[in-house]
């Protein structure tokens, strides 16, 4: 019996071991936090939840005999191998090469909990056999997967010809802080992949446009209707699920009316059949709206329903005594609304590989300014000055300013790529179709953050996609599947001193 073929029994034997390290991790509340400062003065730069998460993942590579490194609580890794043996299993020599592996422990917030079947943190295994809790498939999940194949396969003796580090992202959903200070403490692997997105393996990613489209207010003149603020999304890369707007007025008959139209209102646009909501109710001497949509992954907005885009069509139809509110509301339902695509932006663009796609994650006005933070997707053909280019002359027109945050250009690799073949010739053996073909992925993952890597599962093509999703969840039997997919991979790109990404 092959050496792999070994692993993967082993694998399967000790699949009890593996969904209870998932566990230990899902109970964990990771998501970002302010930084912390503990008592013996350590700087937790992603909150407590984050630093509990990553000492537990290098307290158990410590354990079972990995290579440790943490860089300064900003990140780290598990590393192991780069060793050639002789006839008799003795070392001869050492090799640089590095497999890296890139994963991330931090989650995106959960909203309201209650809307949650069993708890974000609770690893609750259900009847049909999936656990459930935030991270389960982005990124826990994966990242628990390659480190358990790495743990087996060392377990039965197997000294890697090239090094495989197992790098631990902690800030990648709200930046890549971490992740650029953790560049600068090491050297970056020769090539590799990151387990955090789709498989059969992804060959190309759009690039990523982060920016803040603001406008200022002029001050507002005393009396009539006045929007006091707007607070709307939870993260710059998730659809809006819910929205919140607070209006005031000197006449209360005003409130009834606002009443009265909540009540009659049609959403405009396109609706998609997703579902949505708006209500109205008193908060004080205030009128409180709120909007609900559909919470999805903001590379894919189409499949959303945004509670920004619902309450901007809302408030169109009343009129504030703050006329720069009007505006920006206005320039919203204008130049971005229901469209995902930039089409009012006069920026729609495709290529054979790919499409732009345009969401609006957060957004807030008060009495002083009001801002779109918008996150682009930007085909791989197309540059980020590009694509800010061709969105100049509509932010002047519209009144708007624009601060940019952040972002990625897009990378392409064609399928005929050694490292992309020999993924995907492992995909297909563990279980994959020999039909299923690289993919264009429209989120961005930690395959940017080094040279020579691409995207490479969890998520196979016939599962449900629960990322950044209420009731996120993971089959245990995929899980299973998917750890002895990656010891496979992980063999095959480590046992030999052969290049794969020239």
């Amino acid at each position: 019996m092959a050496f792999i073929d070994e692993v993967k029994e082993r694998i399967e034997e000790n699949k009890d071991q593996l969904i209870e390290l998932l566990s230990e991790q899902i109970k964990i509340n990771s998501v970002q936090t302010k930084a912390y400062k503990a008592k013996d003065g350590s700087i937790y730069p992603f909150g407590k939840g984050v630093q509990e998460a990553f000492e537990h993942m290098l307290e158990y590579g410590k354990d079972n005999g990995f290579e440790t490194f943490n860089a300064d609580n900003y990140g780290g890794h598990l590393e192991w191998g780069g060793k050639i043996l002789d006839e008799n299993g003795l070392i001869k020599e050492t090799n640089d090469q590095c497999l890296g592996i890139l994963g991330h422990l931090d989650v995106v917030p959960v909203g309201d909990e209650s809307q949650w079947k069993y708890g974000p943190f609770s690893a609750h295994i259900d009847e049909d056999n999936f656990i459930h809790g935030r991270g389960t498939q982005d990124d826990k999940g994966p990242l628990v997967a390659c480190l358990f194949a790495l743990k087996t396969m060392k377990d039965m003796g197997y000294m890697p010809a090239k090094k495989i580090r197992l790098i631990i992202g902690l800030d990648e959903e709200q930046g890549w802080s971490g992740m650029n200070y953790y560049k600068k403490q090491v050297k970056m692997p020769d090539f590799g992949f990151t387990p955090d997105s789709a498989f059969p393996v992804v060959n190309g990613e759009k690039g990523i446009a982060t920016f803040d489209l603001v406008k200022k207010f002029e001050k507002a003149p005393a009396g009539g209707v006045v929007l006091k603020s707007v607070e709307g999304g939870m993260a710059s890369n998730m659809v809006a699920g819910h929205c919140r707007a607070l209006i005031t007025a000197d006449d209360k008959l005003v409130y009834d009316h606002i009443r009265e139209m909540v009540k009659n209102y049609e959403l405009g646009g396109e609706s998609y059949g997703r579902p949505w909501s708006i209500k109205a109710k008193g908060v004080g001497k205030s009128l409180e709206i709120t909007t609900s949509g559909l919470e999805v992954h903001g590379a894919r907005p189409w499949e959303g329903m945004n509670a920004i885009t619902i309450m901007m069509d809302f408030l169109k139809n009343i009129n504030f005594a703050n006329e720069s509110a009007n505006e920006a509301i206005d320039f919203y339902n204008k130049y971005i609304g229901f469209k995902v695509y930039g089409e009012n932006m006069d920026c729609a663009y495709e290529d054979e590989h790919s499409k732009l796609t345009w969401n609006v994650g957060l957004c807030k006005f008060d009495e002083e300014a009001a801002s779109f933070t918008c996150n682009v997707r930007v085909p791989v053909s197309l540059k980020l000055n590009q694509f800010y280019e061709m969105i100049s002359d509509v932010i002047d027109k519209g009144g708007m300013g624009i601060v940019k945050s952040e972002g990625s250009e897009p990378f392409y690799y064609s399928p005929e790529h050694p490292l992309i073949k020999a993924l995907l010739e492992t995909y297909v053996a563990n279980g994959g179709s020999p039909e299923d073909q690289a993919i264009v992925a429209g989120g961005v993952s930690y395959a940017k953050a080094m040279d020579n890597a691409v995207a490479y599962g969890a998520l196979f093509p016939e599962d449900g996609d629960y990322m950044h999703q209420v009731d996120e969840r993971a089959s245990v039997d995929r899980l299973v599947q998917i750890t002895k997919l990656y010891a496979e991979a992980i063999y095959k790109l480590s046992s030999t001193q052969d290049i794969f990404w020239e």
